[in-house]
């Protein structure tokens, strides 16, 4: 019994220093009325990361008239957690969230109370109306701009940090870093598609939980948000006629997936 134990507290132990080489995201998926919440490197779920560790987590959405309701999560079979999003998909609305890990410690350092810090724009992210969580986020990174010159903002405890690093992650999955200015701000970049990113905050305080003391809290904080593609982008700056209409000429002898075609002189 006493070696079964032992295990188990390796295990969780091992499952926790994993995890806090990852973050938290909240992906939504293509239908947009369920999302995915998972641990990982990426905006894919790791194969490698059990996600139970992460089933307590506390995450609310914010409909647009202000009021957050709860979200529930469950297990699904792609190592991911799934939630319902309840509202309309076209509706600009904001998850946001706490995960907490416990205590942990890594290597010779001293010990610390791991937190996630989740976020998630749903909608038109580049909107008038405001994404911030606001003064309750103990960290978080808003997003300010427009897609073909955003910028995110780290703030903490209602301060912007300088000089912090943010970790940029694009639609392709390559990862970038770059540095705050005075005032908390990335330089400015161009958004397409699905963009992630995390940043962290320490903050040193001491503290007991679970019978189990910690001299830091380490914060890190998520974001996820859709951008125009440029194929929107085009589109919207050169819309279809008001009215199209379609001749039938013949029936193709054999099925194509793709097809092309040029017209000159009226041919």
């Amino acid at each position: 019994m006493l070696l079964r134990t032992l295990s188990f507290a390796a295990a969780l132990a091992f499952a926790v220093s994993v995890a806090s080489a990852h973050f938290t995201f909240l992906v939504v998926d293509p239908a947009g009325a369920t999302a995915s919440f998972f641990l990982s490197e990426t905006l894919s779920p790791d194969d490698t990361i059990d996600v139970a560790i992460i089933k307590d987590a506390k995450l609310f959405i914010r409909q647009p008239d202000g009021k957050d309701e709860p979200l529930s999560l469950h297990a699904g079979k792609d190592h991911a957690l799934h939630t319902p999003l309840p509202g309309s998909p076209a509706a600009l609305r904001l998850v946001h969230g706490t995960v907490d890990l416990g205590v942990s410690s890594r290597g010779e350092s001293s010990p610390y109370l791991l937190v996630y810090h989740p976020k998630t724009i749903l909608g038109n992210a580049f909107s008038s109306a405001s994404t911030d969580i606001g003064k309750e986020a103990a960290v978080e990174l808003r997003l300010t701009g427009k897609p073909e010159a955003a910028r995110l903002q780290l703030v903490a405890q209602g301060k912007p940090q300088p000089e912090a690093e943010v970790t940029l992650i694009e639609g392709d999955g390559d990862s970038r870093v770059v540095t705050t200015d005075a005032d908390g701000f990335t330089p400015a970049f161009a958004a397409a598609g699905r963009v992630g990113a995390w940043a962290r905050f320490f903050e040193n305080r001491a503290g007991e939980q679970g019978q189990k003391k910690y001299d830091q809290i380490r914060h890190y904080a998520t974001l996820v948000f859709a951008a125009p593609t440029a194929a929107a982008g085009v589109a919207a700056s050169n819309p279809a006629p008001a009215a199209l209409t379609a001749t039938r000429l013949a029936t193709m002898p054999e099925a194509a997936s793709s097809f092309g075609a040029v017209a000159l002189d009226g041919w």
